[in-house]
């Protein structure tokens, strides 16, 4: 049998042996400009969303962004201790 050859079962069915396929890679310059282009209307939502909070009650909306800075500050610190306590765990035996 030539390698690639399809291999058929009792049903029917053919299926190709498992190999590394042989097409074409994957352009990342085309996967970036593509996840750009799926992200540029979220970001646009999102900042027309800060927007229109600040419009309506900045008091409200300063609040809000404190608290998410907050929630990303507090993340952060755990991350950094998590990682911290990994990093000295080496140097206990």
């Amino acid at each position: 049998m030539r390698r690639g050859a399809p291999v058929a079962f009792r049903s029917g069915r053919s299926a190709l042996p498992l190999s590394r396929p042989k097409g074409r890679l994957v352009d990342p310059t085309k996967t970036e400009e593509h996840m750009k282009k799926l992200a540029q209307p979220a970001a646009m939502l999102a900042v027309g969303f800060l927007v229109l909070a600040i419009w309506r009650s900045p008091a409200t909306a300063a609040t809000d962004i404190g608290h998410v800075l907050a929630i990303i500050g507090t993340f952060l610190q755990e991350v950094l201790a998590k990682l911290a306590e990994f990093l000295g765990s080496f140097g206990t035996s």
